[in-house]
């Protein structure tokens, strides 16, 4: 006869979890990224005093009888539908307009996942949230694993000699235009120096006559864009060249050459049609080697950080068609992040674009403290990229995701759950007559 006792209790106890959701929910209302919550009840064991019969030829079925024994907490699900973009004008802010997540590392090294975008440099050059968990960076725009590599953005820049056979005065917008003044030029053939001179109006054609003019038994000619050292029905037993020139801007005494023939008539070609400016520094319009300093950074829609520098210079990372990213600069040379070293040709680069995560099931992610969560047993198959392409959403430079707390229908709901204690305590005051009334019969 208690029984109704303990079934008004549990939908008490039901109800009020349901508040307490309720209370975290309107607590975080303002709460960047907060993903608010909703519960729902299920009934618990019932008392069955019939499990019905089945119809005859002369009596009509019956159906179950059973008395319930009360509600619990069947889920608390979380609802993870995009917030409203709070403007902030802050660089350093960003907002998922989509599905994906940010991907963190903890103190740990464990993976988590967050959908707060308030992001800051620390003085390592780090990005990092407000708590101090790195920001994981990828180099693959496409990934099943993910990348563990935290994004750093270079806190200065220092502009070093070309590892190409590219001019060297025009891989960065900020070096000084070069003036390349007359230079020497030494053909040595079997020990004997040959000397001409090479200005900066010289082509291919008149550097063959020049050599040609000074040196006997070598013929110069220009072929498929390429100068070629012909011998002369000479023995050759060895052969150099070389360049010394005092007041070029960016080419210093420079070993262009060496070759030891096996034969005579041996043809010597050049590959490149540059000079390559071994050992120099490209220096900016300043005219002394120094750095640069970092100053900012912001971030496209792709996920994609480009990060300025005091004298306006800025790096970046672009997509090819390999589905690798690369570093570059305004200009459209590509440069590594460890330096920076500036080369002609692509490279890989260190993790400078933000790794975006997505899973089969967002309702199975574990929810922790600091607005992040892990991925747990029910969340599904989950899969790594940037912004703006498969699915992860794109991304709102100066701006922040707010919390999706419904204030309204969070107070409707909290009318409904004190209603339902109210209405459980009228039952359990009820129960309660019920055992006094049966107490005083005796009396």
């Amino acid at each position: 006869m208690s029984q109704g006792l303990f079934t008004a209790i549990s939908g008490i106890t039901a109800n009020q979890s349901r508040i307490d959701v309720i209370s975290d929910n309107i607590a975080n209302m303002n709460t960047t990224g907060f993903k608010a919550s909703q519960v729902n009840f299920e009934n618990v064991f019932l008392k069955t005093l019939s499990s019905g019969t089945a119809p005859t030829s002369n009596v009509g079925g019956s159906n179950p009888v059973q008395i319930g024994l009360g509600t619990t907490v069947g889920e608390i699900v979380r609802n993870f539908a995009n917030g409203s973009v709070q403007t902030t004008n802050n660089a350093n802010d960003l907002y998922i307009n989509g599905n994906g997540f940010f991907t963190l590392t903890d103190s740990e090294g464990s993976l988590v996942l967050s959908r707060a975008g308030n992001f800051r440099v620390d003085s390592q050059g780090y990005l990092t949230s407000p708590k101090g968990l790195k920001v994981l960076g990828t180099s693959d725009i496409n990934s099943t694993t993910g990348s563990t590599t935290p994004i750093k953005i270079p806190q200065s820049l220092s502009i070093t000699e070309s590892t190409a056979t590219s001019t060297g005065a025009e891989l960065l917008s900020n070096t000084a235009n070069a003036t390349i003044n007359d230079g020497t030029f030494t053909l040595t053939v079997n020990g004997t120096d040959h000397e001409f001179t090479i200005d900066a109006d010289s082509t291919l054609d008149s550097v063959a006559t020049d050599i040609n003019t000074a040196a006997t038994g070598v013929t110069a000619s220009v072929a498929s864009g390429k100068l070629r050292l012909s011998y002369n029905n000479t023995v050759v037993t060895s052969f150099g060249m070389s360049a010394t020139s005092d007041t070029s801007n960016f080419l210093a005494a420079t070993q262009l050459a060496t070759a030891t023939p096996t034969t005579a008539g041996t043809t010597v070609t050049y590959d490149s049609m540059a000079l390559t400016a071994n050992s120099v520094t490209i220096r900016p319009d300043d005219g002394t080697s120094s750095t640069t300093t970092y100053k900012s950074y912001s971030v496209g829609a792709d996920g994609a950080i480009t990060a300025y520098y005091s004298n306006g210079c800025q790096i970046t990372v672009t997509g090819d068609a390999s589905r690798e990213l690369l570093y570059s600069t305004t200009s459209g040379y590509q440069v590594r992040g460890d330096g920076v070293t500036v080369v002609a040709n692509a490279v890989k680069p260190q993790e400078l674009q933000l790794q975006m995560t997505k899973v089969t099931n967002s309702a199975g992610l574990i929810a922790e403290n600091g607005n992040r969560f892990t991925i747990g047993p029910n969340a599904g198959y989950a899969t790594f990229g940037i912004g703006d392409s498969g699915g992860m959403g794109s991304l709102v430079s100066g701006s922040l995701e707010s919390s999706n707390v419904d204030l309204t229908s969070e107070f409707a709901n909290m009318i409904v759950a004190q209603r339902g204690i109210d209405a459980n305590g009228r039952t359990f005051d009820a129960q309660n007559q019920i055992l006094r009334t049966i107490v005083n019969i005796g009396r």
